[in-house]
């Protein structure tokens, strides 16, 4: 009896460990897919071209700026399911469990998804990371090595009727909602939205953007499907009951940099473009707290760094006459340890808002071009996935 009774105790101490599992703050990384050729990139700037030709020939713009960057893997081609294996190896590993691809629609034409259809949902070890999905809602320009007081020539503009959202979202339901791959915040299918401002703007207003959501919902349940989880993306608080109204479940932020410090401007046009990480970091904890007693269920975001210069021209001196992305703000000294540290309190934060977010968004996976990776390289190894791992493992 005794025997059975401890085997028993140990069944519901097990049980309870692993339903306790299921409300540990997750890790989900931005995943920007950029990193090999397709048919649009190919038109727009030639045979064979990928954004490795900045990365590449990066050249540095101030005393010990560690650039190029040269990630273990190589300069590798992400549309290969035998390298998306590797990443999804190297993120699970180290605690990562969301990919939030970036994800590019204009009038129902979807560019840059061969990352996702061709290797993400082919490869063998798919099954150790769940996906989701953000609408990058912006028109594509040519900011690529571009002048600096150049806008920079439209390549393809953002959706901008609600006939335009729903051919998009049409592509989404059929092709990804349905897969058990795609994550599902508290059981809804997670999908966000970038730059959630200009999306209600565009739409017509909150009432006809939530008019917009709700179909869409109908049409998943239709389907067989929850109801969505809709995020705002880009978002700042003064702007929360518009995304409230709207229909939207939460709301974050895509990154938070330099340009989020109140005096950045001043020092910017004073010449003084150098920012520590560390009151980045600071930044962060600020803007989190912003949120406090929010409408909707903020997901906190911690960015790994921030510099655009492989996207300037290397003939542009340093510091930038003028200001216009990417001729931005650089952060540097975003160290391993000061990394760590800001997930750690990500984390806190996460735990203890009574809204149970139970994510953490991080900026980024593989956006090298804006000095946002975790992906190891030849300067710190794996220390961004060992201080990830440190934190939600």
């Amino acid at each position: 009896m005794r025997k059975a009774i401890s085997l028993f105790a140990a069944f519901m101490a097990a049980t309870a460990l692993l339903a306790g599992s299921e409300e540990m703050v997750k890790a989900m990384a931005i995943y920007y897919p950029h990193w090999h050729a397709y048919p649009r990139g190919e038109q727009w700037f030639g045979k064979g071209w990928t954004e490795w030709e900045f990365v590449k020939t990066q050249t540095p713009r101030y005393p010990g700026h560690p650039v190029p960057i040269k990630p273990l893997m190589g300069y590798y081609d992400e549309s290969k399911p035998e390298n998306v294996e590797k990443e999804i190896d190297l993120a699970a590993d180290a605690g990562l469990d969301i990919f939030l691809f970036d994800w590019y629609c204009y009038d129902g034409e979807v560019i840059m998804q061969e990352v996702l259809d061709n290797a993400f949902l082919k490869a063998p070890n798919r099954d150790r990371m769940k996906f989701a999905l953000m609408w990058c809602y912006h028109d594509r320009r040519n900011r690529f090595r571009a002048i600096i007081d150049d806008p920079g020539a439209e390549l393809i503009a953002r959706a901008g009727t609600p006939d335009e959202f729903r051919k998009c979202f049409d592509i989404v339901l059929e092709k990804y909602l349905w897969r058990p791959e795609y994550w599902r915040k508290d059981g809804h299918p997670f999908f966000s939205i970038f730059n959630a401002q200009d999306f209600v703007a565009k739409m017509g207003g909150p009432e006809k953007v939530k008019e917009l959501l709700d179909e869409a919902d109908a049409k998943a349940v239709a389907k067989g499907l929850p109801t969505l989880h809709w995020n705002a993306m880009q978002v700042r608080p003064a702007l929360v009951p518009t995304f409230k109204a709207a229909g939207f479940s939460s709301c974050s932020a895509y990154n938070i940099t330099c340009h989020d410090l109140p005096d950045y401007k001043t020092r910017f046009n004073k010449g003084q473009q150098l920012f520590e990480y560390s009151e980045v970091a600071d930044i962060h904890r600020t803007f989190w707290k912003s949120f406090d007693n929010c409408e909707l269920m903020f997901l906190p975001t911690v960015t790994r760094g921030w510099d655009c210069s492989g996207r300037c021209r290397n003939d542009e001196p340093f510091p930038w006459r003028a200001h216009f992305y990417p001729y931005v703000g650089i952060v540097r000294n975003n160290t391993p340890e000061l990394f760590q540290s800001l997930l750690a309190d990500a984390k806190k934060r996460a735990e203890s808002d009574p809204a149970k977010p139970g994510v953490v968004v991080i900026n980024a996976w593989n956006e090298y071009t804006e000095g946002c990776w975790l992906v190891p390289d030849e300067n710190i190894g794996d220390a961004s996935l060992r201080a990830i791992r440190s934190v939600f493992r």
